[in-house]
């Protein structure tokens, strides 16, 4: 079972080696829950996209078909990002999600599952998704890899309609592509 919670407690005891930077990250969260102020942690609204994640399928490789069971790091950005509300209007705290760490790192593959839980799970009427890059090449990289991603996914495939150079979500008219600059 992926626990976010716990990855954040072993970063701050050391059992997890990180930097300064991420740290100082998860102490904000944890400093944060103590405060009385504009916004609430839900951890059910930060498990949300895990367990979403962990309905999508593996398209290729060693994982072919296998549920996608997110790295600590992938479930820790998933659960503070989704689960820091606004107390006034229950929208999410944090608009952004500024992720690095090196190559073949499964980025790519992280950013093809969030882009398709914005999609189908995050209650917007008509979402646009585009996925853009500093190469045309890599844009379409992640929309091909959420295309097989919802292809082999029973549950996601149902709801979209996966077409050559874009998804289409006819429930909530929406769609997901990679612009041509």
């Amino acid at each position: 079972m992926v626990d976010p919670e716990q990855y954040g407690k072993d970063i701050l005891s050391g059992k997890i080696a990180a930097c300064e930077y991420v740290r100082q990250s998860v102490q904000r969260h944890f400093d944060d829950l103590e405060k009385d102020w504009e916004f609430y942690f839900s951890p059910e609204e930060g498990m949300r996209p895990v367990n979403f994640f962990m309905l999508l399928r593996h398209w290729r490789g060693e994982f072919y078909d296998k549920p996608f069971v997110p790295e600590p790091w992938q479930a820790w950005v998933l659960y503070v990002f989704y689960g820091w509300k606004k107390k006034s209007d229950h929208k999410r705290r944090f608009k952004y999600m500024y992720i690095e760490v090196p190559r073949k790192n499964g980025k790519t593959t992280f950013v093809a599952g969030c882009s398709l839980f914005h999609m189908l799970m995050d209650g917007e009427n008509a979402p646009e998704v585009f996925f853009t890059a500093i190469k045309e090449a890599q844009a379409r990289l992640c929309l091909k890899e959420a295309q097989k991603m919802a292809g082999q996914t029973p549950q996601v495939r149902k709801r979209l309609k996966i077409l050559k150079y874009w998804i289409e979500y006819p429930e909530k008219n929406g769609h997901m592509l990679a612009p041509v600059s």
